[in-house]
């Protein structure tokens, strides 16, 4: 769980597998990748916490986003999303291939 707020960097492709990310409630995060890649069960944001997402989600799987916070999506993935609770801003057109709404509790943004 990431806690208080702050930058991460991936300085390779991570795939975690069945496991996710957590950000707590209540920060902002900024997630940079310089084209490595995530893979794992999804992102899980606090209430009120927004997480800058700079990084790129593997391509042969689904990005789940729960939680009622913010992602805000500032480059093509080229993979799909799956948004459970929360807002999604996208950035790019075209960010994601395909966009699932699993609940009736996801918004999604366009900002492009």
């Amino acid at each position: 769980m990431f806690t208080n707020g702050g930058n991460v960097l991936f300085k390779d492709n991570l795939d975690f597998g069945s496991g996710g990310i957590i950000f707590d409630e209540g920060h902002e995060y900024n997630i940079n990748g310089q084209g490595f890649t995530f893979k794992g069960a999804g992102i899980d944001i606090g209430k009120e916490s927004i997480v800058n997402w700079n990084a790129l989600y593997s391509s042969d799987d689904v990005l789940h986003k729960i939680g009622p916070g913010t992602l805000n999506v500032q480059k093509k993935q080229g993979a799909n999303i799956k948004i459970g609770e929360g807002n999604v801003i996208l950035n790019e057109e075209g960010t994601f291939n395909n966009i699932y709404l699993a609940s009736g509790n996801g918004k999604v943004i366009l900002n492009k």
